[in-house]
């Protein structure tokens, strides 16, 4: 979570959201001054709804996002093209319904059409805050299924599902 995440957007959304118990934000593995950085703001505004956690295995990433609610990337919204972020295809495998913090591109494209949760591209933390809770009542009125986020990366994003394109093509 550094300059190209947006740090500063999200220790403000943050703060927004500190006194919502309903929520708490999980930063694992960054940067050491990225994490130092997270550390002071968190101390200087007593966020006890934000947790920081140095690197972790794989296996424990998974058992992460099966007891998360939302899973959320953040980029710059003053990039103009994005690539995917493996967090997010992680998500996706999970069935964790996905925050987008980032602005126009390919991954804000992806969630939207795909209805994998929301995304705001803006800098508000009122109005980010906003559309957190409108994932939540997306994910509690069974809008957003879990189900469907694993079904589209196996059918999408697969190995399996790549090996049949590549040999596809090679047929052609």
């Amino acid at each position: 979570m550094g300059l190209a995440q947006d740090q500063d957007f999200f220790i403000k959304l943050v703060k927004k959201m500190r006194f919502d118990e309903s929520f708490v934000f999980l930063v694992v593995g960054t940067k050491e001054k990225d994490k130092k950085n997270l550390e002071a703001e968190k101390q200087k505004n007593g966020l006890n709804n934000l947790i920081i956690l140095d690197s972790i295995e794989q296996c424990f990433v998974e058992a992460i996002c099966k007891t998360s609610f939302i899973g959320i990337f953040s980029l710059d919204n003053r990039h103009t093209t994005h690539n995917i972020p493996g967090k997010f295809l992680q998500y996706l495998s999970s069935g964790l319904p996905v925050l987008g913090l980032c602005g126009k591109g390919d991954v804000s494209n992806l969630v939207i059409a795909n209805e994998f949760g929301r995304v705001y591209g803006g800098r508000d933390p009122d109005e980010a805050y906003e559309i957190i809770k409108l994932l939540d009542h997306d994910i509690e009125s069974k809008k957003i299924s879990p189900e469907k986020l694993k079904c589209y990366v196996r059918e999408n994003l697969s190995v399996k599902f790549a090996v049949k394109k590549i040999l596809n093509n090679l047929k052609e």
